[in-house]
């Protein structure tokens, strides 16, 4: 990969996962109890009437999203950089620990408490989407020799279709509830820095995957 394409997907990624630790959602009036990061909108809408009346079921898990398909993204590129670049694997598992470790501490409550199950009888629905994308990144890491021997159109590929997900999905997650937002803020809410850093960050590594595709298609 090209060095302009190769910076812009890594640095492009880690905007986008910086801006799911910001606002992006914040009251007009600037109350900071009503901020919303982007890692809570996700368990925001567990405790709404209308999540459980059946909406925004969908939205609400593509609010996970940005740390693994950030954490993929960065293993692509891991996966095809040369000298230095390979050390940015310890950071990038250091990472991945964000995501993957609370996931297996909750299933080890879980396991703890009552063996797989609630007390309907149903597996830890609410948890099971982001427990298989931690489990998800961790695979891409695993398979990182593999990564590493695959060309570079493929990886290249694959960091282009995570990060158009990643541009696309939780923003229109937020576009979508963002009428029934603006209720619970008496239409007082607005968008905050975190989703345009998210969005933005994974576009432009989408630019830069794109790019080097394009180069590479000329060759």
């Amino acid at each position: 990969m090209s060095r302009a394409a190769a910076w812009a997907v890594v640095l492009g990624a880690s905007l986008a996962a910086l801006g799911w630790w910001l606002p992006w959602v914040i009251p007009e009036r600037g109350t900071a109890a009503l901020v919303l990061l982007g890692l809570d909108l996700g368990e925001f809408w567990k405790f709404t009437a209308e999540w459980r009346g059946g909406l925004f079921a969908l939205e609400r898990l593509f609010f996970f999203l940005p740390p693994p398909l950030a954490a993929m993204t960065l293993t692509l590129w891991v996966a095809g950089a040369r000298g230095w670049g390979r050390w940015l694997l310890l950071p990038l598992l250091l990472f991945l620990s964000v995501v993957i470790l609370p996931a297996f501490e909750f299933v080890r409550e879980v396991l703890k408490e009552n063996p797989l199950v609630y007390e309907d009888g149903n597996l830890a629905r609410e948890f099971s989407f982001q427990f298989y994308l931690a489990l998800g990144s961790l695979l891409v890491v695993g398979l990182l020799p593999l990564w590493h021997r695959a060309g570079e159109r493929l990886r290249s590929g694959f960091v282009a279709l995570l990060a158009g997900a990643g541009a696309l999905l939780p923003a229109w997650a937020l576009w979508r509830t963002w009428l029934v937002l603006q209720g619970f803020y008496g239409d007082g809410a607005l968008l905050g820095p975190g989703i345009f850093l998210t969005s933005g960050g994974f576009a432009l590594a989408l630019a830069g995957a794109s790019y080097h595709l394009k180069q590479k298609g000329k060759t």
